[in-house]
């Protein structure tokens, strides 16, 4: 059926049945057999313009999209590898009027509220193109009833269902002559509305006996859905992710959002939870792909724009830079909020502290199953754990920017001492007892499932069969920390960083603090020692894993080593369960420990928190 043939573009699809074995639970959780898949294969075959339009240089400060490909016939002494950005055609006639405006239609299919809040979000390019210099040439409208989404003259905004909560998407078919964009396709997740819904319902608590309805949460929900439908759009007009933008004011839709929650008067706060509008980066990246120029003046013109962009502190970070767990950018991440990585934890876990004091039978309403207030602990729980990633980067981390020579200031900066001494104490206060404790009476509301349920990726791993695991919860947030603590690239960087300055934190030093923050700690409560006890295990396993990494530098490895050895001896004079971390160290180095003996307690998935890509 979707074998169609419009004006411009003829779709051929087939459908394959694929057979094997040994598939994963993914694939199991959406096919009738696991053992079969029958997939549609689709081709499009596209009538490309008779002119190619003329392509735009791409430059690595632009946070342009680049279509890339070689000159063999470059002439020598000059680059093969040549780069454009990719762009919807926007020209004006001679009265100086667009000729044909940017439409993108919206699935009709999409409910309300939904419909409006996308309709809205997409429409925040309106301004960005007329200021630009092309008033009137980006619009957003329902897609007609007579109108295909195949057909290759929409640009269209799709709603979409799928069985679990994934990514959503903004690409674009791109004439590789010339870098034109020819159609932008946004796929957005329907199942993403509902994860910001579970998120505010766990921050509010706001079923309270007597209390008067509330429409917070869905207020959240739905400002979540503009920013994401502004950026899924932002992709498919040529921009790529931003991730530096988070820590300049929200200066860019192109970020990932982490919801801005705030405690106004003991209350957690959501009004401000998700910007308004694109940012000061958005209209930088659409200046430098839309704006027009003489052709002689193109390349300076081009240039100054970034050039007043770097003068305003306008930066540009991309996904490399930015998602790694070794990463060293310190304001270039994913889910995070604020200029000051540390402080901003501190924030974060001012507000988990207070959501988790207020949880319980409030989180939920009437009627439902109690046992439903586990898979709502998930996302409160860790609410910090992007932040957490976000503070561990100003560890050994180095600050820099895209730069092309002649520029002024096109050096890397090493986070100062007192800045990443900072960020090792903000980091180390999520692995306390404190932090990471739940009260008995909440304890005792979280139920097994009830029958007719089950628990799913969405809930915490127990190994305490249908009962809740507390201390399991403690280890997988605790492995969460420790894990970006002392991953191989950032311990490198960090003796590097100390050889070359002595103020920087040493890895001795950061172990030390690691070490008593952990096994230094002692309590009298029974259920307090137990899960420092389960902290000082994923600390043990993951400066372990550590030192089996091969990634692990001779010189980094011979300081945990050193560590290590200290450890053991202490450990051997200690209780039963010291003496097992003893022998554990003992058996690394006879070479029987492995880290497939050790597997370690997952949180639950978090990214696609939003649900964007």
């Amino acid at each position: 059926p979707n074998s169609k043939s419009f004006p411009l573009n003829t779709e051929f699809e087939a459908l394959i049945t694929l057979k094997g074995q040994g598939a994963g639970p993914h694939l199991s959780s959406v096919t009738p057999s696991s053992e079969a898949i029958t997939v549609r294969t689709h081709h499009s075959f596209i009538q490309l313009p008779e002119e190619p339009m003329t392509p735009r240089a791409f430059d690595p400060r632009s946070g342009g999209i680049p279509v890339t490909f070689y000159d063999y016939a470059a002439p020598l002494g000059e680059p093969m590898k040549r780069q454009w950005v990719i762009r919807h055609r926007l020209e004006k006639d001679d009265q100086g009027q667009v000729i044909e405006p940017i439409v993108y239609y919206l699935d009709a299919g999409t409910p309300e509220p939904v419909r409006s809040a996308l309709l809205e979000g997409a429409k925040w390019w309106s301004e960005a193109f007329e200021k630009a210099g092309f008033p009137g040439g980006y619009e957003v409208k329902m897609l007609p009833d007579d109108a295909d989404p195949l057909d290759i003259r929409y640009n269209t905004i799709q709603w979409v269902h799928r069985s679990t909560r994934g990514w959503s998407y903004g690409y674009s078919v791109v004439d590789p002559r010339s870098g034109e964009i020819l159609k932008g396709h946004v796929t957005l997740g329907s199942l993403r509305v509902r994860q910001d819904m579970l998120i505010a319902q766990a921050l509010l608590s706001p079923f309270k006996p007597g209390a008067e309805p509330t429409d917070a949460m869905e207020n959240m929900a739905l400002a979540r859905l503009r920013q994401l439908s502004a950026h899924e759009v932002g992709h498919t007009i040529g921009l790529i992710h931003n991730f530096h933008a988070s820590s300049n004011d929200r200066a860019s839709v192109m970020d990932y959002p982490h919801p801005l929650v705030q405690l106004t008067d003991g209350e957690v706060d959501l009004s401000a939870a998700y910007g308004i509008g694109i940012g000061a980066w958005d209209q930088v990246s659409v200046n430098y792909l839309y704006q027009s120029f003489e052709p002689e003046n193109e390349t300076e013109g081009l240039n100054q724009i970034l050039t007043e962009a770097a003068e305003q502190g306008l930066v540009f970070i991309a996904d490399r830079d930015a998602r790694a767990q070794g990463g060293s950018h310190p304001r270039a991440h994913l889910w995070d909020n604020g200029s000051n990585a540390a402080q901003s934890l501190m924030d974060v876990m001012a507000v988990r502290k207070h959501a988790l004091s207020q949880f319980g039978l409030n989180s939920m309403p009437e009627g439902e199953p109690v046992a439903s207030l586990e898979k709502l602990l998930a996302p409160v729980y860790l609410f910090h754990r992007y932040q957490v990633e976000a503070a561990v980067k100003l560890i050994a981390g180095v600050d820099y920017r895209y730069a092309l020579k002649g520029e002024a200031d096109v050096a890397s900066q090493m986070v100062n001492a007192e800045q990443q001494q900072a960020a090792i104490d903000a980091v180390l206060a999520t692995v306390t007892v404190d932090a990471l404790s739940l009260p008995d009476d909440l304890l005792n509301l979280l139920l097994p499932p009830v029958e007719g349920s089950y628990r799913d990726r969405e809930h915490f791993k127990h190994r305490t069969g249908l009962n809740f695991d507390m201390l399991a919860a403690a280890e997988a947030a605790a492995s969460h920390t420790f894990n970006l603590l002392l991953h191989p690239e950032r311990i490198n960087r960090l003796h590097e960083q100390n050889s070359r300055n002595n103020d920087i934190p040493s890895i001795q030093q950061l172990i030390q603090q690691m070490h008593k923050h952990t096994w230094s700690n002692r309590h009298k409560d029974n259920k307090q020692q137990a899960i420092q006890n389960s902290i000082n295990w994923v600390f043990l396993q993951s400066a372990l894993h550590l030192a089996h990494n091969p990634q692990l530098a001779p010189q980094s490895r011979a300081h945990l080593h050193t560590y290590l050895k200290t450890a053991q001896k202490q450990f051997k004079k200690g209780d039963a369960f010291q003496k097992l971390a003893a022998d554990t160290i003992g058996r690394y180095f006879s070479g029987q420990w492995q880290p497939a003996n050790s597997p370690s307690i997952e949180m639950p998935p978090g990214s696609p928190i939003g649900t964007i890509n």
